[in-house]
């Protein structure tokens, strides 16, 4: 089977990211990565980390990290959510036939997650028409969501929830 690479690098949890870039500039050491060592990192595992692992790199820097550090703490903290109603994702069309892409909403599921709240996947068809997927998401939540809920849809999974809300 030909398998091909339809992303430079996969999508990722910016938070495990983060992780595992402090793991591997510990490893590199005090001084700033060269080119090299950061090139190395993009070959090895992924343009991601390596770029991950710069931005730590600068983070620590004495000038560069003060400026960093000054845009970071204008944006939204890492607070979880009180009393947060149920998330369900409505993924996308092949979401099933290729995960690589996201459209299954994984990644957006774990990073909730970790922010306490609690994740359902509608069980739409990953091949089906949006009539098909429509009736199978009215019928879901209406028949098995007993509680608020935010919905977050994927790709063609819009389409389904647009009809749904016109209904």
């Amino acid at each position: 089977m030909l398998t091909r690479r339809l992303f430079a690098a996969p999508m990722s949890d910016e938070l495990a990211l983060a992780e595992q870039a402090s793991a591997r500039l510990a490893e590199l050491g005090p001084t700033m990565p060269d080119a090299a060592a950061i090139n190395a990192i993009a070959g090895a595992a992924d343009a991601n980390l390596a770029s991950r692992v710069l931005y730590e790199a600068l983070l620590r820097d004495p000038g560069r990290g003060a400026f960093i550090r000054e845009i970071d703490a204008a944006l939204v903290g890492t607070v979880a959510v009180q009393n947060a109603p149920l998330l369900i994702i409505v993924p996308g069309m092949f979401y099933r036939e290729y995960p690589e892409i996201g459209a299954d909403g994984e990644l957006i599921a774990g990073i909730a997650t970790k922010f306490g709240l609690n994740v359902l996947n509608a069980p739409t068809s990953s091949l089906g028409s949006i009539r098909e997927n429509l009736e199978i998401l009215h019928n879901f939540l209406t028949r098995e969501v007993r509680r608020d809920f935010w919905l977050v849809s994927m790709s063609r999974g819009s389409a389904e929830v647009k009809w749904l809300l016109q209904r």
